[in-house]
């Protein structure tokens, strides 16, 4: 299930604090819109909760512009990635 604007904002809240103050939440939410149709999006949920995102735009068969990107700050931090890696070699 593809996250929705709010659940990627809100994970954005809990995860940078106040270092994303330099945009409004407005800002936030126009950008999440314009980029979250034209991306393919790797999610992690746990019990039904937003955990980790990355949004990725192809720009040639082989090579992937990351938009956005936000997991905490664990160990699992490396499977994510590595999981949206795997899933990009797919799309």
């Amino acid at each position: 299930m593809l996250p929705t604007v709010d659940e990627c904002l809100a994970l954005d809240r809990r995860t940078l604090g106040g270092m994303d103050e330099q945009l409004s939440n407005e800002q936030q939410r126009q950008r999440f819109e314009e980029t979250l149709p034209l991306s393919q999006v790797c999610a992690v949920r746990r019990g039904g909760v937003l955990v980790a995102y990355a949004m990725l735009q192809p720009q040639t068969d082989a090579r992937w512009f990351v938009t956005c990107f936000n997991t905490p700050r664990t160990t699992a931090r490396r499977r994510f990635c590595m999981s949206c890696m795997r899933r990009s070699r797919r799309w």
